[in-house]
């Protein structure tokens, strides 16, 4: 654990997020050879680059895609950013939503809140079916998944999609400069949240199947079933205000209310001030095959070579990606430098011990899902768990989820953790005081893995167990807060991290310790450390809750 070396992982997240690197472009490709070399360098048995050719979405830097108001003569009453202010590198990418439909839509505002399907349902209920029929919704970011959002709008009969970030949640201690980035880790107004709408894991071309080069792959008729079938544009709040305060309407409930310093109304039209305009959404996204790699090191294994021991991250990034997921990968980087140091000792593990980068992650787990259709049966008999961070950390507390056989290793293992606060003390030592819980302190470690990042196919699809680690936001400080505000946005560098989340990389440290420790029990303990009754409590209580919600009845 005291090899970990924090500087280098300082190093390493430099050298990550020092451009764009989006899957499939010039960067991210070059990182995966020099993440090779780095690997061969350690002194890993094996490294090897396996690239999967994958339908990929890219905006067109010379038709950049915009929300627009327009008058009934057709002229501009307001425009929104093509991207952030104030980030001038020529290959940040402009904002968009992968895999959105292309072309124009148009029609009248409606706000739907965060557009799940409750709300919806209550525009529905209030006023009509109409009220969404051929408008343009706005929804906030938050609450479900954006590519549910654009599902939802198109069931709802909305035209075209408009997601935007709200103050509510990445600027709650208000918007003006001093309490924004470069201040804070709260954005400013252009920051705008790029993301994939993939309703489906892996390449759309091939569902279910490996993207190996002859693989049968979907025509454009097909993959329409996997694709959104509307507009979809993200925008930042600065473009969002400019809309909210044009629309007419009821006023919307209090609780979707939101950020802006004004009433947010549900639309249907503009004020009479505005009478006649509209709002277009243009889409100009490009669709193309392109190659994205993962990076695969091996350690093999003195006793059970035959058995794996997976760590992994992705590599791709929506920009600079210093957090997502480039924490995660300079993380990854230094836990094969210390075991790398370790083999040249003569030590080698019990069970083979395996180092993956993931490509195109960004689009829907591209890389992984492909990786594990390939190797589906090798890796759901030889697989004993694979430990994933995709963001290490975006503040300094442990949120830990993992299948339920693995998950009582976390919890001891972070006793061999230092505490980013003391290097005297131990990270569990921390936590039970920031706790303050006392004697009773029990952390839990959520069985519910969810499905957001890597990890996901190879618990869904293979069976193999999976743990996720990720250090996060003080809850006490920032109540009800998901995820963190630079979220996918241009303002993701390596200064935010550097100079407001981390100075130090202390956090890092305790991330890249635990991965560490992780591994090393999953692959160094004589018998398996897997807890197989955890798995029969979390059935039984998940059979109770589905019993309680009247659930069971409707399957007899």
């Amino acid at each position: 654990m005291d090899a970990v070396n924090k500087s280098q992982i300082r190093e390493y997240l430099i050298e990550l997020s020092m451009e764009p690197h989006m899957a499939g472009l010039e960067r991210d490709e070059y990182l995966a050879k020099w993440i090779e070399s780095e690997w061969n360098a350690a002194g890993l048995d094996s490294v090897k680059v396996e690239g999967y050719s994958m339908l990929l979405d890219y905006p067109n830097k010379d038709k950049p895609n915009y929300v627009t108001v327009v008058d009934k003569n057709g002229e501009i009453v307001y425009q929104s950013h093509y991207k952030e202010e104030g980030v001038d590198d020529p290959n940040f990418v402009n904002a968009f939503n992968a895999y959105s439909k292309n072309g124009t839509a148009e029609g009248l505002p409606v706000y739907v809140n965060f557009g799940t399907i409750e709300d919806f349902q209550f525009l529905k209920d209030t006023f009509g079916e109409e009220i969404t029929q051929d408008k343009i919704c706005l929804a906030r970011y938050g609450a479900i998944y954006r590519g549910n959002k654009a599902e939802n709008a198109y069931q709802f009969g909305c035209s075209g999609l408009v997601i935007f970030m709200d103050p509510s949640t990445v600027a709650r201690e208000g918007t003006d400069e001093e309490h924004v980035f470069p201040n804070t880790f709260w954005m400013p107004g252009t920051a705008v949240q790029r993301g994939s709408l993939s309703m489906s894991d892996g390449d759309p071309l091939t569902p279910n199947w490996p993207s190996m080069d002859n693989a049968y792959r979907l025509d454009e008729a097909d993959r329409e079933a996997y694709l959104p079938k509307i507009q979809v544009q993200p925008i930042g709040y600065t473009d969002a205000e400019q809309i909210l305060n044009k629309m007419a309407g009821d006023a919307a409930p209090a609780e979707w209310q939101g950020g802006l310093n004004i009433t947010y109304k549900i639309g249907g039209n503009f004020t009479d001030a505005y009478e006649g305009c509209k709002i277009t959404i243009e889409v100009n996204n490009m669709l193309q095959q392109r190659v994205s790699s993962n990076v695969i090191g091996i350690i093999y294994g003195e006793v059970e070579p035959d058995r794996y021991v997976m760590l992994g991250n992705h590599r791709d990034a929506w920009g600079f990606g210093a957090v997502d997921p480039s924490s995660g990968t300079a993380q990854l980087m230094e836990v094969v430098r210390v075991l790398g140091e370790k083999k040249k000792t003569g030590w080698r593990p019990r069970r083979t011990m395996m180092f993956l980068s993931w490509g195109a992650e960004e689009f829907s787990l591209c890389g992984s899902r492909e990786f594990v259709e390939q190797y589906e049966i090798e890796l759901s008999e030889r697989g004993v768990g694979y430990v994933n961070t995709d963001i290490c950390m975006v503040g300094p507390i442990l949120y830990p989820t993992a299948s339920p056989t693995l998950g009582d290793l976390i919890v001891e293992a972070t006793k061999d953790v230092t505490s980013p606060v003391n290097d005297d003390e131990s990270y569990y030592d921390f936590w039970k005081k920031w706790s303050e819980a006392g004697e009773n302190f029990a952390p839990e470690v959520s069985p519910f893995v969810g499905a957001g990042s890597d990890h996901a196919t190879f618990l869904f699809y293979a069976g193999v167990p999976v743990m996720d680690i990720m250090f996060e936001a003080d809850e006490k400080l920032y109540p009800d807060m998901s995820g963190y505000p630079a979220y996918h946005t241009g303002f993701e560098t390596f200064d935010l991290v550097d100079k407001v989340y981390d100075p130090g990389f202390k956090v890092f440290g305790a991330c890249s310790q635990l991965n560490l420790r992780l591994g090393l029990e999953l692959a160094e303990s004589e018998k398996l450390p897997i807890t197989l009754e955890n798995y029969a409590d979390v059935m039984e209580d998940g059979m109770v809750t589905l019993e309680e919600n009247g659930v069971l009845n409707t399957l007899e």
